[in-house]
């Protein structure tokens, strides 16, 4: 009989773009590097026309949303009802009442030293520490996506055993950000003034987008040229991001795109001359790996996991400190120095790939089983 696992593809689209890319690059992959084992996918009616070409995966529907209390009710008994030998959860977020054997994804533990402006009451707090810690206590195997990230759970969860947490960094779609047409690089290049700062992510506090504003004031003071391009979705619980835009000397080239849809991102990024990557934490890092496999120079915080993720083809900067991130666009925008980081990107993002990623993740669910069969 076939071994049967169900995966947690809530996140599986375009409402989620970093978890629901994780999952939308790994699961099919993991569908074709283990045929002989029979796949649940808990999703949206979208996935079931995607995934009907796989032979051994069914979908089934699950509309409870992400984190609400339907999740650890109607989907803890939805998903219980399968007996599958083993769940693959993606995100920490498992039923608290959920026993059965699980292998659980964490990407990052921001939350907790940057719990932002939403969700701010003390059950929100607790609620999410009860959750992870559930994930955390009770699963076969961990995945973090990062040396730093599994750092911040031992650092959380002490009694948790390291030996079943495994380090798998995320992977990088090379063809999408190097092949990109280059009229729609030309389109994106002709609406900015050049040398175009790009700053990617959603407003959030550990962002740090209003210190990438003041940092190119300083820029701009210290005689540079060129624009400071932001997207992301305006957001009302951190309206300092518009406001110091508008207050700038420099607001005439401090453009907030707002949303930009994903198709649009490789030839936008292939436009900029710079990635801006301000970030307080982060788990991962992924736009900067996109950025050096579109030729676009990196520079960097030098916090948390992108001294990890960029190796040697970044330049990292403080992130607490704009006149250091000034700085460091004034260096980015020197020929050679531009020239040395695009060559060690392009080397450096090699190493990152969704094909390794989905099979060392399939090695964790396969030993996972094996695991639970002694026991």
């Amino acid at each position: 009989m076939k071994k049967k696992i169900v995966i947690d593809g809530r996140m599986w689209g375009a409402g989620f773009t970093g978890i629901g890319n994780y999952i939308r690059e790994i699961a099919p992959r993991l569908f074709t590097i283990l045929p002989d084992y029979e796949f649940v996918v808990f999703s949206s009616a979208e996935t079931q026309t995607e995934l009907a070409r796989f032979p051994n995966v069914s979908v089934k529907i699950a509309s409870q949303k992400i984190y609400s209390i339907g999740e650890q009710t109607s989907f803890w008994w939805q998903i219980r009802k399968e007996k599958a030998d083993l769940y693959w959860f993606p995100h920490f977020n498992v039923p608290l009442l959920f026993g059965r054997p699980f292998v659980v994804t964490i990407h990052d533990l921001t939350i907790l030293r940057f719990p932002g402006k939403k969700m701010r009451r003390s059950w929100h707090r607790s609620g999410y520490r009860h959750v992870l810690n559930h994930a955390l206590s009770k699963a076969e195997k961990i995945i973090a996506i990062s040396e730093f990230t599994k750092s911040e759970i031992l650092a959380f969860t002490p009694q948790c055993e390291k030996e079943k947490i495994s380090v798998i960094h995320n992977g990088v779609d090379l063809e999408r950000f190097a092949k990109v047409k280059q009229y729609q690089v030309a389109e994106w290049r002709k609406r900015f003034v050049a040398p175009i700062f790009l700053v990617s992510g959603v407003w959030r506090e550990h962002k740090n987008i209003p210190n990438a504003i003041r940092a190119f004031d300083m820029y701009r003071k210290y005689g540079g040229k060129g624009s400071l391009v932001i997207t992301g979705k305006p957001d009302p619980y951190y309206p300092e991001v518009e406001q110091l835009a508008r207050q700038s000397r420099y607001a005439d080239d401090i453009h907030l795109l707002g949303f930009v849809p994903d198709a649009e991102i490789p030839p936008l990024t292939q436009a900029a001359n710079a990635l801006i990557f301000p970030s307080l934490a982060e788990g991962f890092g992924l736009p900067a790996l996109e950025a050096m496999a579109a030729g676009t120079p990196v520079t960097a915080s030098n916090s948390s996991s992108l001294p990890e993720v960029c190796g040697e083809a970044a330049l990292f900067f403080d992130p607490q400190n704009a006149e250091d991130i000034a700085l460091k666009m004034v260096d980015i925008c020197e020929s050679s120095v531009r020239k040395n980081l695009i060559i060690k990107g392009k080397k450096h993002v090699q190493n990152f790939s969704w094909d390794l990623t989905a099979a060392q993740t399939a090695s964790i669910l396969t030993r996972a089983l094996q695991t639970d069969e002694k026991n």
